[in-house]
């Protein structure tokens, strides 16, 4: 930002296109991480049974979930390492102005924008101080 900021004219035309690559770039990862970091764990887990009936099973039961783990949500991540690692890994998961209650299953990613304190959304997320930035100079200022 400081470059533009020291240039003194607007980003150009083309930028929307690298904020959209860099985007897919950052979910891209995001999905290899977590193909690989499941894969990984549950091939520790396996060892015992390497080579097994069962073992040959669970790890062609996993290619094939993997194969259709695409666009991975916060449920998908979670049922993935619940059904083959039996760990909630959402469990310590946070989002700044977003309290998620216990009770609620589904946990999605809620941007609060302008929600009055303590208010509650339709799914049941409780906002505290919900406050949506708009400007530019607002969002520097937050980094």
């Amino acid at each position: 930002m400081a470059h533009f900021d020291a240039a003194g004219k607007p980003p150009p035309e083309n930028a929307e296109v690298l904020k959209r690559a860099g985007l897919v770039m950052a979910l891209t990862a995001w999905e290899t991480y977590v193909e690989d970091r499941v894969l990984e764990a549950v091939t520790a887990r396996m060892r015992v049974v390497d080579g097994s009936y069962v073992g040959k099973f669970v790890l062609h039961r996993l290619e094939e979930e993997l194969r259709r783990f695409h666009n991975p949500t916060a449920e998908k991540t979670r049922k993935l390492f619940s059904d083959f690692l039996e760990v909630d890994v959402t469990a310590k998961w946070e989002w700044q102005h977003v309290v998620v209650h216990v009770h609620s299953v589904p946990r999605y990613l809620v941007v609060s924008s302008g929600r009055a304190n303590g208010s509650q959304d339709e799914q049941g997320y409780q906002h505290s101080n919900a406050s949506y930035v708009d400007d530019r100079d607002a969002i520097v200022c937050n980094l």
